[in-house]
């Protein structure tokens, strides 16, 4: 993983241990060997969609990265039919969506890694354009239904809080906070999109990692210490909140502007939030902090994000101020601000 706006270079073969290169037949085995892999996670697709993306991309990884021109074509054709077509017989066309962005994503980031040209803004976009492609499925089956999503997450969200409401008979003030959870789900579905995709994109990117070095790629250590969003994060950021300042004076839609600058906010809210714990890491790491004090400084910053939104707001400032000196593909916004001035 790079800092945003870069990319870093090709990623070459790591040398054997003994000091030769592996043979080529072995090298033929590693690669088949992840076909293998990639065809067992395509299986699990369709029964577990997000966690199978870590098996898909090991297998993808490790076959991209020292298989053949044939292996390299064959580990798409491979996953595809695997995971499109089992999902067809078990689920039918509604379960198609979440198995072709699943295996998509999965082999997309597969490559990235394999090539070197995986950064935090390719990672990002990913999960962006993975929510939005799930949204659109879901929007077009619900319309197809002659209903929306919105009404749907609704009724599911109102029957699970009236069973248990009834179930386990809550006092008035655990009803209201129940109560106050539901109006917040039904508000935040898109968000919901947003953090499976995320999940499914962090999943992928573990296994290909693996599935990398299998292959005897060089990976690069530490990618949380790296971790920096593209500045379209904080500009996504900034516009949500505009659209909830501004949302109200907008009469005929004030409601839908209100609840997709909240929507873009949180998404975003939670890739600085990610930034703002990749600084605390770094200067865990750069002043040598013990282990176990380390680990309680990253969960008192989770603590203070989901109470405070205070590490969001750090990460926000990285994202200005560049705390950890990193070198950025784009111009620095406090120097670009100082020459306007």
């Amino acid at each position: 993983m790079v800092p945003e706006g870069f990319t870093s270079q090709a990623i070459q073969p790591v040398v054997a241990s003994n000091g030769s290169e592996p043979s080529g037949g072995g090298i033929q085995r590693r690669a088949w060997f992840g076909v293998l892999w990639c065809l067992v996670g395509s299986i699990f697709v369709p029964l577990v969609p997000v966690l199978a993306n870590v098996l898909v991309t090991f297998g993808a990884a490790t076959a991209f990265g020292c298989g053949s021109r044939r292996v390299r074509i064959a580990t798409p054709l491979v996953a595809c039919v695997a995971s499109i077509g089992l999902t067809f017989l078990l689920f039918g066309v509604y379960g198609l969506p979440m198995s072709v962005v699943s295996i998509a994503c999965a082999l997309v980031l597969a490559w990235l890694e394999t090539q070197g040209r995986m950064s935090t803004g390719s990672l990002l976009l990913a999960a962006v354009m993975a929510a939005l492609a799930l949204i659109g499925a879901d929007m077009a089956s619900a319309a197809a239904q002659g209903t929306t999503v919105t009404e749907l997450i609704t009724t599911v969200v109102n029957e699970a809080v009236e069973a248990n409401i009834a179930a386990l008979d809550l006092d008035l003030d655990s009803t209201m906070v129940l109560l106050q959870t539901r109006d917040e789900m039904v508000a935040y579905w898109p968000t919901l999109y947003f953090v499976v995709a995320l999940s499914m994109v962090v999943l992928s990117v573990l296994g290909s990692r693996v599935g990398a070095r299998i292959a005897g790629l060089s990976v690069q250590a530490n990618p949380l210490v790296w971790y920096d969003v593209p500045l379209w994060v904080a500009e996504v950021f900034a516009v949500g909140v505009v659209a909830q300042v501004i949302g109200p004076m907008v009469a005929p839609q004030a409601t839908e502007v209100v609840k997709l600058g909240a929507n873009a906010v949180m998404c975003m809210r939670i890739a600085l939030a990610q930034q703002g714990l990749s600084v605390l890491h770094w200067l865990v790491r750069e002043h040598k902090v013990k282990p176990l004090a380390g680990m309680g400084l990253i969960l008192i910053a989770v603590w203070l994000e989901l109470s405070f939104a205070l590490t969001s707001i750090a990460g926000l400032l990285d994202v200005i101020f560049n705390f950890r000196r990193l070198e950025r593909g784009r111009p620095s916004i406090v120097l670009r601000f100082a020459q306007k001035r």
